[in-house]
């Protein structure tokens, strides 16, 4: 993907750092870099209740990692799937710690 196909956003660094020090958030990243899923089949695939699930969730979809797209099944029930929005994460790291911005690079659809 080239530059001119991303649109780029900053985030808060501790925000990121925060989320990105928490083993459960990671595990989503991870199972997300598949493809788009479900809160419950995220918590089964990451061996973790529903509750921490949705509550990181949350946290990732604050910081711009995921993104969430509402589905409809042919019964008429609907759900949220979970995307992975995180393209490329870069931290600028000056003399003293982390002290720039964190760019998240999203795909440009």
């Amino acid at each position: 993907m080239t530059d001119t196909a991303r649109a780029r956003r900053t985030a808060d660094v501790d925000s990121v750092l925060d989320v990105l020090s928490d083993d459960y958030a990671c595990r989503i990243l991870a199972r997300l870099e598949d493809g788009p899923m479900g809160a419950a089949d995220l918590a089964e695939a990451c061996d973790m209740s529903r509750a921490t699930a949705y509550r990181r969730l949350d946290r990732l979809e604050e910081v711009g990692f995921v993104t969430t797209e509402m589905t409809y099944d042919a019964d008429g029930h609907h759900r949220k799937q979970f995307h992975l929005a995180l393209d490329e994460l870069q931290l600028e790291v000056g003399p003293h710690g982390v002290d720039g911005s964190v760019s998240l690079a999203e795909s440009a659809d």
